[in-house]
């Protein structure tokens, strides 16, 4: 079987060089103002596909041969996981070749951007935690956007229809089909139980919507991603939603 791979990047030297000088003041939106909206970018676009009151999950489009720019998050942690097609993803430092149902946990500071290398683009999903879409240092921009905030009225669209919209609200057994992937959600307060449940399903990628848990290889907290048959769980501390991510076998929604 292939090995998946979801890496972990953290602040570097370069990175905190680059960051020396830029002073830095969020505008603190609420995030509610982006619900149901797709916001079109140069490399694509993207739009809001779960929030609660600590994270944001997005859904990307990138177009192949585009990239996001070389950005930074100061004050929050990014998790990436690629849904289809193939692309890389750069840092300061390095490279990361990205494939299906593999990522990158981003620690928050490190420049990095995604470019598409497949012939129909890239889907991703970019966890945010905490929530702050105007938490942005563009370094590099292939599109002259450097000195810009996230976005700009005019690339803000209602038409949802004409990009597929999903939501998945934050409660327990919700799921939406996108492509070949079924998202839902679960609790958990005994690790007896989620082990059953990661040892039954199909092998696929969880993420932490609120709780942690903890596994011989390290906590995983909210706004982490990790694959569901990699990992040795030890101790569920307090309640903990989780979106699964599992593949199925045809493509639902086009």
């Amino acid at each position: 079987m292939e090995r998946k791979k979801i890496s972990k990047i953290e602040i570097s030297k370069k990175d905190l060089e680059n960051l020396q000088d830029f002073k830095f003041e969020s505008i603190k939106k609420n995030n509610n103002e982006y619900l149901n909206l797709v916001i079109k970018k140069p490399w694509g676009y993207e739009y809001i596909l779960f929030q609660n009151h600590k994270i944001a999950i997005w859904l990307l489009h990138i177009s192949k041969g585009h990239s996001t720019s070389m950005h930074c998050h100061p004050n929050k942690k990014t998790s990436l996981l690629l849904l289809s097609g193939e692309g890389i993803c750069t840092t300061l430092n390095q490279q990361t070749h990205l494939t299906e149902k593999e990522g990158i946990i981003i620690e928050k500071g490190v420049f990095h951007k995604t470019e598409a290398l497949s012939e129909g683009g890239v889907y991703l999903i970019e966890i945010e935690t905490p929530i702050d879409k105007e938490d942005l240092f563009r370094l590099k921009d292939n599109y002259a956007r450097e000195k810009e905030s996230y976005t700009k009225e005019n690339n803000i669209t209602r038409e949802l229809n004409k990009y597929k919209y999903q939501f998945i609200e934050d409660e327990v057994g919700e799921q939406i089909l996108f492509k070949t992937n079924l998202l839902k959600i679960a609790d958990y307060s005994e690790i007896e139980v989620l082990d059953e449940d990661l040892k039954r399903g199909s092998p696929g990628v969880g993420a932490i919507l609120s709780g942690k848990i903890r596994t011989k290889e390290g906590e995983i907290s909210v706004g982490d991603i990790f694959h569901t048959k990699k990992i040795n769980l030890l101790e569920i501390p307090q309640k903990t939603r989780i979106l699964f991510l599992e593949r199925i076998s045809k493509e639902q929604n086009d």
